[in-house]
């Protein structure tokens, strides 16, 4: 299933410096070629744009490895909303600043909320963070308490009239089953959103580029033609939102 983008910028990054890099390299060849030096404003901005276009180059293409990254684990996040932390570091590939990261993007992004808890070795989904009201009876003197209890902490619960410890196992089973009763509605909440986000994007045109419209403003303003590519790619990659 397709994924959204979380950012342009790696986009803006690379178009920019991709176009701008052999525009402005031309200039300097064509000048040095002909005439065996720069000459003119042209030609020392044209060279002084070429390291400018090389660092946007780079800064987009790591951007964009970082993104492909976060990505690649909120697609697992989709099919595992509570994860061992150990366990995905072992199997796949992720480093912990990898992880650190796309938890942070994620939740930034307005994507998902997702609770990091190194201390707790799991990786899991917001959602799963809730509370459980449940009636118990106190093995000691009897009495029937109610109890909200957190689904994610197993604290030692008490009877509130004498105080005798709570037996937890069957509480952490019903906290078990509810955890396990929303993770899969969370599962199959979200493939029936990305379903509804493919299908809309299927029915969208995709943005036509004309390269007469390109070549000619090469010839006449060749800023004009940076700002086109930069344009269509733009809107292209929002036409592929779902990657």
């Amino acid at each position: 299933m397709k994924m959204q983008n979380l950012t342009v910028i790696d986009d803006l990054l690379i178009a920019a410096g991709g176009l701008g890099l052999p525009l402005s390299g031309s200039i300097v060849y064509g000048q040095w070629a002909t005439i065996g030096r720069l000459e003119g404003t042209v030609g020392y901005l044209s060279l002084s744009l070429i390291p400018a276009c090389i660092t946007l180059l780079v800064f987009g293409l790591i951007v964009r490895h970082q993104e492909k990254t976060t990505l690649r684990l909120w697609a697992l996040l989709q099919h595992t909303p509570d994860a061992r932390l150990s366990t995905l570091l072992q199997q796949s590939g992720f480093t912990l600043q990898d992880i650190r990261r796309g938890v942070r993007s994620l939740n930034n992004a307005g994507i998902g909320h997702y609770i990091l808890n190194e201390h707790a070795d799991r990786l899991y989904d917001g959602r799963l963070n809730a509370r459980m009201s449940l009636r118990h009876e106190c093995a000691g003197c009897g009495a029937t308490t109610e109890l909200t209890v957190n689904l994610q902490e197993q604290d030692e619960l008490a009877c509130s009239y004498c105080l005798t410890p709570f037996q937890v196992d069957s509480i952490n089973r019903m906290r078990h089953q509810q955890r396990q009763a929303i993770a899969g509605e969370i599962a199959r909440h979200t493939s029936s959103r990305l379903m509804h986000l493919a299908g809309q994007e299927s029915t969208r045109k995709a943005p036509r580029f004309s390269m007469s419209v390109l070549l000619v403003l090469m010839v006449l303003f060749w800023p004009g033609a940076l700002f086109y590519v930069i344009r269509y790619l733009l809107s292209r990659r929002r036409h592929e939102a779902l990657y």
